[in-house]
């Protein structure tokens, strides 16, 4: 409206400031340490970590919520430590869990938590995940000559050049919004 325009100042480090406050949140208020021994989310909890399997491949786990981790423990075979999300047990639910997971390979841990509301699942190559099928079903990432490629993002499934293909998608109340701000 000012006939002056505008530039359009955006970063990629500008959203990353923005997917991290969750993060900055929990720190600023103490519910989230730093510290690598005392971090909830960066290992130090034996139910948000990866763990090894017998064949070197590896299952991440991310059991943060009580319903998680009951599915969790119910799969791995491990009721005693129904109490392990305290932080005292710890230590013993780690030693348990990373001796659980060592006794099968990654397949096997694969079948056992498949379609289980655990937040258990395998730690794949980037190969293995590209294909995968839901990044493959939202086409994340596409075969350009012999390498890979990211597919777009953001998507846009049409892109309207009036204002009467604008309402015709969205409603009249959008075009009088569009009209408004023009």
């Amino acid at each position: 409206r000012s006939g002056q325009g505008q530039v359009v100042d955006a970063a990629i480090v500008d959203g990353i400031g923005n997917l991290m406050s969750f993060f900055a949140g929990l720190c600023s208020t103490g519910q989230l340490s730093l510290d690598r021994n005392d971090n909830l989310l960066g290992g130090a909890a034996p139910f948000y970590r990866c763990y090894l399997c017998r064949d070197g491949r590896e299952m991440s786990v991310g059991a943060l919520e009580p319903k998680f981790f009951s599915e969790l423990i119910l799969l791995l075979d491990l009721p005693e430590f129904a109490d392990g999300q305290h932080k005292q047990r710890w230590p013993a639910l780690e030693a348990a869990m990373t001796a659980r997971f060592l006794e099968h390979d990654q397949a096997h841990w694969s079948k056992v938590f498949e379609n289980r509301d655990a937040c258990a699942f395998p730690v794949l190559t980037f190969e293995e995940a590209s294909s995968h099928p839901q990044i493959g079903g939202r086409e994340v990432y596409k075969k350009h000559g012999d390498g890979i490629t990211t597919g777009p993002s953001p998507r846009f499934s049409r892109t309207p050049g009036t204002a009467s293909q604008l309402a015709a998608a969205n409603g009249e109340d959008t075009l009088k919004q569009w009209r408004a701000s023009r």
